[in-house]
């Protein structure tokens, strides 16, 4: 069972946002975009800040938490505002790219941890050590999308804290020793899908931040619907020495 997932090939086709109509089975859920909000907004409300909204809401993210946001991609960005919002005294943001950690800076992170200045795993998780005065995190959130991230991640979880993975929801596989996990007291939540009442509490959040954080603009780029080859390329950022510049890339109809 595939939890209603369907292939480009398979009825109802391509029912999302690469096609030029929106198919809605009865039933479907939609959602009036609030005035307030440019359309610039709205795009990755449904694929990122829904998902860390959600995400977060399961984990309990509460008043005083220290967080810890591995990536700061759309998904990223998202996490660390509403880390914030719920009250985390810090939150801490790792990422390859400075301009990605400026606008996390912009969006409630505390403090960033730079890939080129923190070359290996073991040293970004000395410093997280270090901002945390020894203790580690009392939740990492895992939206890289990378598996290998997990292993570092979970090094940088404190004594009965909490990890969430949000991003690894490709083909990779993890080889953890249960020790890990198990002597660490560890609480591993994985979160993609999310419930209707999300979509809404997301413009929601958006409306009530829009003058407090830089997420009316996450979308960065924009490429027409006959250019998506040419879009898929320029977001993807595995396997290229410097990432992609993207932050987000929507395509326009």
């Amino acid at each position: 069972q595939r939890r209603n997932m369907v292939g480009l090939d398979e009825y109802p086709y391509c029912n999302g946002g690469m096609a030029e109509y929106f198919y809605l089975e009865p039933g479907h859920y939609a959602y009036k975009v609030p005035d307030e909000l440019p359309s610039e907004a709205v795009p990755a409300v449904n694929c990122a800040l829904a998902q860390v909204l959600f995400g977060l809401e399961r984990v309990g993210v509460a008043f005083g938490d220290t967080v810890v946001i591995q990536g700061a991609g759309g998904l990223g960005i998202y996490a660390t505002a509403v880390a914030a919002e719920r009250g985390a005294s810090q939150v801490i943001v790792i990422d390859g790219q400075q301009h990605r950690l400026d606008r996390a800076l912009k969006c409630g992170a505390t403090s960033t941890i730079s890939m080129t200045e923190y070359r290996t795993a073991e040293s970004r998780v000395e410093r997280v050590r270090e901002l945390t005065h020894g203790i580690g995190a009392d939740i990492v959130v895992e939206v890289v999308g990378v598996a290998e991230a997990t292993y570092e991640g979970l090094d940088m979880v404190r004594i009965n804290g909490t990890y969430l993975d949000i991003g690894n929801i490709g083909g990779g596989r993890l080889d953890i020793p249960a020790g890990k996990i198990i002597g660490n007291q560890t609480k591993w939540v994985g979160t993609v899908h999310y419930n209707p009442w999300v979509i809404e509490a997301a413009l929601q959040f958006l409306v009530k931040t829009k003058n407090k954080y830089q997420l009316m603009d996450v979308v960065s780029d924009h490429f027409p619907l006959e250019k998506i080859n040419e879009a898929f390329e320029f977001a993807e950022w595995q396997g290229k020495e410097q990432g992609t510049q993207a932050q987000r890339v929507a395509l326009s109809i």
